[in-house]
């Protein structure tokens, strides 16, 4: 984010330096595939919905960095980083939000990445980022063990009980209806079980 916070940069490279060795995703083709994802489902989306996603600034190919115009930090860095907060934020995030994933799900996309950081405010609108780990319809689903590059360590803490619940094998494939449900559910730390519960009646 620039020091302004109006910038907001995604960057698809392993940057020693930057990452100080804290980057869990080093391998050259996995960042390659997370670009042309995130890419793909962001102007997928934008076609029909621009009104849920962040303006892009500037693109470069090369680095593989988006450039998007936000207006401060991130929903969840806005919150303080508790959920107990976001009423205070935005009013009406439940509906923006519910708004945003039946939107997704009537564009046949199947989108992963919920956690609050994954959402901007621009002119009071919830804007959804973070397309890399986004899937359609004509794709079947994906084992777990062939995304935990995407899911921070601590995340994993309140994922793996939630994939027993769910009967869910980390080395096996399991189809998207199965994965939304886990990957909503193992967010029960964040959001609270209404809204989850009623994301569920159209996102899945």
């Amino acid at each position: 984010m620039s020091k302004n916070q109006d910038v907001f940069c995604q960057w698809y490279y392993n940057d020693e330096k930057y990452h100080g060795g804290q980057n869990e995703v080093v391998d050259i083709a996995l960042m390659g595939d997370k670009w042309r994802r995130e890419m793909h489902y962001y102007y997928t989306f934008q076609r029909t919905h621009k009104e849920h996603v962040l303006d892009i600034l500037d693109l470069d190919y090369i680095t593989r960095k988006a450039y998007y115009k936000i207006q401060g930090p991130d929903f969840w860095e806005l919150s303080r980083c508790d959920s107990k907060n976001f009423d205070s934020v935005l009013p009406d995030w439940r509906d923006q939000m519910h708004k945003i994933l039946f939107d997704l799900r009537k564009e046949k996309l199947w989108k992963f990445s919920l956690h609050p950081s994954s959402y901007f405010i621009v002119d009071g609108k919830l804007k959804t980022t973070n397309f890399f780990f986004c899937y359609n319809d004509k794709e079947y689903g994906f084992a777990v063990s062939d995304i935990l590059s995407h899911i921070s360590q601590d995340r994993r803490k309140h994922l793996y009980p939630t994939m027993e619940k769910h009967n869910i094998i980390v080395d096996e494939i399991a189809p998207f209806k199965k994965l939304s449900l886990l990957a909503l559910d193992s967010f029960s730390d964040c959001y609270d079980q209404e809204f989850i519960n009623k994301a569920k009646q159209y996102y899945v």
